[in-house]
């Protein structure tokens, strides 16, 4: 199954177009970084990882909608279980690539986005930035596993776009909330980690990690009692 789903996703059209998009949009933003006064690395990271967080997100939607929901709509997971394949392993193969795939787009519009700005930083990259890159990316699949299950919940393509705008959209406003008050949502972590609070980065670590596990078991419960 999941080298089935992964000749399906490298001979998608969707994903060929969505990581031309990742690319411009990356590239155009590097462009703009140094025109806009950004000249350290933590200002590049934070910029590119969490000022650009929903327009990632949006990434995440479009891709949901190509990789989960239009199976639903052709019929394919039906199929597959006639075919004696369990929904487990449908989940995981579905799942696991979702990850994968959504994660290589935020390291591809991270790398493409600070190319041109390194040029200009006035500071050099160290390991803690790297450990830094490497918690938002944890981070990142945290909110990745989150609309997945939004995807799996919305089932049709209309539904999952709809829910996963909506929590974009809900995420963006309460990211606008001092974390003084939040600090248990995925963007709130990714704004801990902008702002380097390093005595916090273990519970970021530990809480990502949660909030993905909670999300792949409602992914699969859900999965699991739909209609196919």
């Amino acid at each position: 199954m999941l080298r089935a789903e992964i000749y399906k996703m490298f001979h998608s059209k969707m994903l060929l177009i969505l990581l031309m998009v990742t690319i411009s949009v990356a590239f155009y933003l590097g462009i703009m970084l140094p025109l806009m006064g950004v000249v350290s690395v933590q200002e590049v990271l934070s910029t590119v990882f969490v000022g650009s967080s929903a327009v990632i997100m949006l990434y995440f939607a479009i891709l949901a909608t190509a990789l989960i929901n239009r199976d639903f709509s052709s019929n394919t997971y039906r199929i597959l279980v006639g075919m004696g394949v369990s929904r487990i392993k449908i989940f995981l193969s579905k799942f696991l690539i979702f990850l994968i795939t959504g994660i290589v787009i935020v390291v591809l519009h991270g790398i493409v986005a600070s190319i041109f700005p390194f040029f200009k930083c006035t500071d050099d990259l160290k390991w803690s930035d790297c450990s830094t890159v490497f918690l938002y990316l944890i981070v990142y699949e945290s909110i990745i596993s989150i609309m997945f299950l939004l995807a799996i919940v919305g089932r049709t393509i209309i539904k999952s776009i709809v829910f996963n705008i909506a929590f974009i959209l809900l995420m963006s406003i309460l990211s606008m909330i001092p974390l003084s008050y939040v600090q248990v949502l995925p963007l709130q972590f990714l704004q801990i980690v902008a702002e380097g609070q390093n005595e916090q980065y273990i519970g970021v670590a530990i809480a990502s990690l949660v909030y993905m596990f909670i999300a792949s078991l409602a992914s699969y419960s859900v999965f699991g009692k739909q209609e196919l």
